[in-house]
């Protein structure tokens, strides 16, 4: 009677092991499943609007190994570490506005002015990305660009950390700058003076930096007239 009962516990405690290990493998394909759900709806979240197509093919392959890493893992941890790594794959492809998304344009007054006179000039960067933008930037969002000229920054330098300005969709930032009374060096003697006698072809850069990535957007070419 002993050895009988004996035996009975004894299946009982294997079918409990069998049923028992079952369920903890249902358990950790359940586990699979939710991750891999999870990683999915964390890349989709980037939006692939705010990305190159070459980089979102990037990041939708690191979405893919990723869930190629969940499935081969063996236990809840390695899911874990494999999601975890997935996501920092994720966060290292920047985003990276297309040029479309703003337009630079600028202006002058009075293209025609006298040795020594400054030209007025209108820039004027627009936000058509579809969603307000924040900006950092040093010094400007727009810098001017005339062959051996430059335009002088303030004595006192730039700040260690940028400054950021916020663009509201289909808004726009103005900014006016004086140039040509002073910036010019010449190309042989290194001499700074104005813009010589001639004509000078002007146009802006705008470097958009958003979470680390850069963006450089190019304005209209125009044409100044010293004389």
């Amino acid at each position: 009677m002993a050895n009988k009962q004996i035996l009975m516990a004894f299946v009982v405690i294997m079918l409990f092991g069998v049923f028992g290990l079952a369920g903890c493998t249902e358990s950790l394909d359940e586990y699979k499943m939710d991750k891999t759900i999870e990683l999915q709806e964390y890349g989709d979240a980037k939006g692939e609007e705010n990305y190159t197509a070459e980089k979102w093919m990037i990041l939708q392959q690191a979405v893919t190994e990723g869930k190629q890493a969940v499935e081969g893992a063996t236990n809840k941890s390695a899911v874990d570490a494999a999601v975890n790594d997935a996501k920092e794959a994720i966060d290292e492809v920047k985003e990276e506005r297309e040029m479309a998304d703003f337009v630079l344009t600028i202006s002058v007054v009075d293209n025609t002015k006298k040795y020594g006179e400054d030209f007025v000039v209108y820039a004027s960067l627009k936000n058509q990305s579809g969603k307000d933008i924040s900006i950092s930037y040093y010094y400007s969002p727009v810098t001017p660009f005339i062959e051996n000229w430059q335009y002088p920054h303030p004595p006192f330098g730039m700040s260690p950390e940028p400054d950021v300005i916020t663009i509201k969709n289909n808004e726009s930032f103005h900014e006016t700058w004086d140039i040509g009374a002073y910036g010019y060096t010449n190309p042989i003697t290194e001499e700074k003076s104005s813009l010589p006698i001639g004509t000078h072809e002007l146009k802006f850069r705008a470097l958009i930096i958003i979470e680390q990535s850069e963006t450089i957007i190019w304005s209209n070419t125009i044409k100044l007239i010293v004389k």
